[in-house]
């Protein structure tokens, strides 16, 4: 595996087939996701009802390391 900087680059997953690329990677964290349509599915619904987002490790085109996030506003500070 090419472990160089060229070779590796920060995008958020947006598409379908993004996402289900990233499924495998998720999958290692959060085992009892049942499969790629299921987290599909659960991804959109966080997108739609909380901004959810989903950034990507890219290398060689293929995801290695995500992040998962959603902005929000409190009024504790």
């Amino acid at each position: 595996m090419d472990t160089t900087q060229d070779n590796i680059v920060l995008r958020h997953a947006e598409t379908d087939e993004e996402l289900r690329a990233c499924f495998d990677v998720m999958h290692e964290l959060r085992p009892r996701l049942p499969d790629a349509s299921d987290f599909l599915t659960r991804v959109k619904r966080m997108r739609q009802a909380k901004g959810y987002r989903l950034l990507a490790v890219w290398q060689l085109d293929m995801p290695v390391a995500l992040a998962g996030y959603e902005v929000s506003e409190n009024l504790i500070h």
